[in-house]
Order: C-alpha cells, then structure tokens, then sequence
C-alpha cells in the first residue's frame, strides 16, 4: 500500500482494508499518512500507528467510534 510502512504491515492492511464501501476508502486514503509508532517485541506483528489527523479526512464512522482490525497472515515459513 505505500513503501514507507513494512512489508509485513502494508500486506496487513492491504487484506483488512479491501473490502468496499466509504469507511474503507477513506481508511485507504489514511494510509499514506499512517506511520508505525511501536511493534510488539514478542514476534507477532502486532503494530501500533500512528497518524497526523491534521493531514487526513476522517472516517464516516460517526464520533466515538474505534475502527479495529486483526488479520492473521502466513508467509511461506509458516
């Protein structure tokens, strides 16, 4: 999705984010925008981002709304 994010991350949300509809195109557009501000130190691939919202046009999810994703990716290692 964009070549400042890892490839691990950028294949994560390249699978969450196809579906369609407005709350995923405008995640989409978010993404260019979106950097990494922690990993999880255990192997997991549990990323935490990191966005400036002065730069993006928010979600329609309406206010209050937390727009959580999980993906379970397996590489050719296993």
């Amino acid at each position: 999705m964009t070549a400042s994010l890892p490839a691990d991350v950028s294949d994560a949300l390249a699978a969450v984010l196809n579906a369609e509809g407005p709350i995923h195109a405008a995640l989409r557009e978010q993404v260019p925008h979106l950097g990494v501000r922690e990993r999880c130190t255990c192997g997991c691939g549990t990323a935490y981002f990191e966005i400036d919202t002065s730069k993006v046009e928010p979600a329609p999810t309406g206010l209050g709304t937390v727009v959580a994703a999980e993906a379970q990716l397996v590489t050719e290692t296993g």
